[in-house]
């Protein structure tokens, strides 16, 4: 039985959607010299490395000098800086919930009930 492909399959064959927010697509790669290289092997190569320069030492290194253009470079570089910053952001969204979480548990006294609803037990208690 033959499997029939959407629409959005052949529109996202060879790419791969990565980052926190999904947002980052990494796409399949043909070199200069017509050496093709799967996104997730690219995508493997940007996981791995810490810095743009190293994973750019790893390519040249993994595939040699003279495979790749400068057009090449530009797009693993460009991959490379989208999927750290997304990545970068969603850290940053995270540290900013938690905050919000810690900032309502202060609000509240520490012990989730509402300040307010204190406050107005107290003045019931004095008859106020």
């Amino acid at each position: 039985m033959k499997k029939v492909k959407l629409f959005e399959e052949f529109i996202n064959e060879g790419s791969l959607a990565t980052g926190e927010s999904g947002d980052v697509t990494i796409k399949d790669m043909t070199t200069y010299n017509g050496k093709e290289i799967s996104a997730e092997e690219i995508l493997g190569l940007i996981v791995s490395n810490k810095t743009e320069d190293d994973m750019i030492d790893a390519v040249y290194k993994k595939y040699g000098q003279t495979t790749f253009s400068e057009e090449d470079i530009s797009t693993l570089r460009k991959d490379w800086n989208d999927y750290n910053a997304d990545k970068k952001e969603a850290e940053l969204e995270k540290e900013k919930e938690e905050e919000e979480k810690e900032s309502g548990a202060a609000d509240d006294g520490g012990d989730g009930e509402n300040k307010d609803a204190s406050a107005d037990d107290a003045m019931k208690e004095l008859g106020i």
